[in-house]
C-alpha cells in the first residue's frame, strides 16, 4: 500500500493520460453500439434530443456534428470505403468524392472492374461476380421477393467490412455506360455519379411509412438490415439536401 501511495508525480499523471483516454474510447464505442430500441448509431437521439421538446434540438444537432466530425478524422485511415462515403454523406458534404481519396488498392480494383465493363455498366449481377457475393442491395431494400427469397438461403454477408466489391457496390450503386469515361489509352476510367438515397419526390408521409414497414418486416425475418438502415439514411435528404459528387479517374 505505502508504493501506490509514494509513486511520482510523472506516474500519477501518466495513469490520469491512461484512464482519459480509456474513457474518450469507451464513450466513443458506446455511440455505436446497438440501442435497445434499435436507434441507429449517431442518430440525434443519441445525443439528447427528445420528441416534442424543441429546445432540445440545437444542442442534440452540435454535440451529433462534433461526434461526426471527429469520427470523419478517423475514418480516413481505419474505415472501409461505403462507410467513408456514408459518414460524409451524413456530414452534409457537398464537394467531389474524387480519387485522391481512395486508396492504391481500391483505385487498381476499381480500373480493373470499370475499364473492361464500361460498354454494359456497373451493375449490381456485376459487382456480385466480382466479389460482392450474397451482400443484400437495393433490390431487397425496396422488397424484391427474388432477392429475399435467394437471400433467406444463402444469407446476406458482411455489410461492415465487406470485399472491395462490396464496398464499391455500396459507394456507386449501379452506373450507367454513359457515366463510365474510358481514355483514349484504354488505361484510364473516370466514373462519374451522386451519392444519395434516391428520395426523389417522396413525402416525409410516405419516407416514414416505407421505414416502419421495412422494421416490421426484418422484426419478421422478411427484410434485411440492409433495408431498414437505407429508408433511415433518406431523412437525411428532407431538409433539401442533394447527397455529394462522386468523380473517380483512376
Amino acid at each position: 500500500m505505502s508504493k501506490l501511495l509514494n509513486i511520482s508525480n510523472e506516474e500519477k499523471q501518466r495513469i490520469l493520460t491512461l484512464h482519459e483516454h480509456a474513457n474518450k474510447e469507451q464513450n466513443l464505442k458506446s455511440r455505436f453500439s446497438e440501442q435497445m430500441d434499435s436507434r441507429m448509431p449517431g442518430q440525434i437521439e443519441t445525443f439528447g434530443y427528445k420528441q416534442g421538446d424543441p429546445s432540445t434540438i440545437k444542442p442534440a444537432v452540435k454535440q451529433q456534428k462534433e461526434f461526426l466530425s471527429q469520427l470523419s478524422k478517423i475514418s480516413k485511415l481505419s474505415l472501409p470505403l461505403h462507410l467513408r462515403a456514408l459518414l460524409e454523406y451524413l456530414l452534409g458534404r457537398e464537394t467531389p468524392f474524387t480519387e485522391s481519396e481512395l486508396t492504391t488498392d481500391e483505385k487498381e480494383f476499381l480500373k480493373s472492374v470499370a475499364i473492361p465493363n464500361a460498354s454494359k455498366g456497373l451493375t449490381y449481377p456485376l459487382w456480385k461476380a466480382v466479389g460482392a457475393g450474397d451482400l443484400p442491395t437495393a433490390l431487397s431494400a425496396g422488397g424484391s421477393q427474388k432477392e429475399k427469397e435467394r437471400l433467406s438461403k444463402s444469407g446476406q454477408g458482411n455489410m461492415v467490412t465487406p470485399e472491395l466489391a462490396g464496398q464499391f457496390m455500396y459507394t456507386l450503386g449501379e452506373i450507367s455506360p454513359p457515366n463510365i469515361k474510358v481514355g483514349p489509352n484504354k488505361e484510364t476510367v473516370t466514373v462519374f455519379d451522386r451519392y444519395d438515397m434516391n428520395i426523389r419526390d417522396k413525402s416525409t408521409n410516405e419516407l416514414i411509412k416505407s421505414l416502419t414497414d421495412q422494421i416490421y418486416n426484418f422484426v419478421k425475418g422478411d427484410a434485411t438490415l440492409y433495408s431498414v438502415i437505407r429508408n433511415l439514411m433518406t431523412f437525411r435528404e428532407l431538409s433539401g439536401y442533394k447527397g455529394f459528387p462522386i468523380k473517380f479517374t483512376v
